[in-house]
């Protein structure tokens, strides 16, 4: 299996999206501290057999969840799940649904499911499209620009498409994009972002 050790993880580099108003990184010590505070604990392994790739990207899938705010009308009850669905065939699919097996936000179980269709995908409220289901991103992000779904890629050209998070392999390393438009828009469908997102992840414009 692949895996990531800890000199895989991109160097910071301040750079931030044209006329952005998010918060920049502020060099290497406070990059990392910020990634800690966004990952810390939730990542397997050790130093003797480092955590895999995939299960480094369902951390982040997760965290990305925790730091999202979906409006009342998403859910049909109070006790309705926050349904993470992966849209494609992907190795992240088993370690999160483990991750967020025993987890619950704001009283919320989560659900995570995988499917090949982009409209069944757009029913959930977190959309992960895997590499092998790159060729539907233009569908889903069709299915839910009026949907208050948190949409997540796997390829750095899923912003530029619309989506709003991009994680990705860069030179053999792991980062991530946050595309400021599609937060904009995602504000005005009630979903509410952390900003905290957006001190580790490159900002970006669709």
């Amino acid at each position: 299996m692949e895996v990531l050790r800890n000199d895989m993880v991109r160097q910071p580099q301040p750079r931030i999206g044209q006329g952005s108003t998010a918060p920049s990184r502020n060099g290497p010590s406070s990059w990392f501290a910020i990634l800690l505070a966004l990952i810390g604990g939730l990542v397997p392994g050790s130093a003797a057999e480092p955590a895999s790739e995939s299960s480094l990207r369902a951390v982040l899938i997760y965290r990305f969840t925790t730091l999202a705010q979906f409006p009342a009308a998403s859910f049909a009850s109070p006790e309705a799940p926050i349904r993470i669905v992966v849209l494609g065939s992907d190795p992240v699919f088993e370690p999160l649904r483990k991750l967020v097996a025993d987890k619950k936000l704001a009283g919320r179980p989560i659900e995570v499911s995988t499917t090949t269709s982009p409209d069944v995908a757009a029913e959930g409220l977190v959309v992960y499209v895997a590499p092998s289901a790159a060729a539907s991103t233009d569908a889903l992000l069709k299915q839910t620009q009026e949907k208050p779904v948190l949409s997540i890629g796997s390829v750095g050209a899923f912003c530029a498409k619309g989506g709003m998070i991009a994680i990705f392999r860069k030179e053999q390393k792991l980062d991530y994009d946050i595309n400021a438009d599609a937060v904009q828009r995602a504000a005005q469908k009630g979903i509410q972002l952390n900003p905290i997102v957006f001190k580790v992840g490159k900002t970006v414009r669709d």
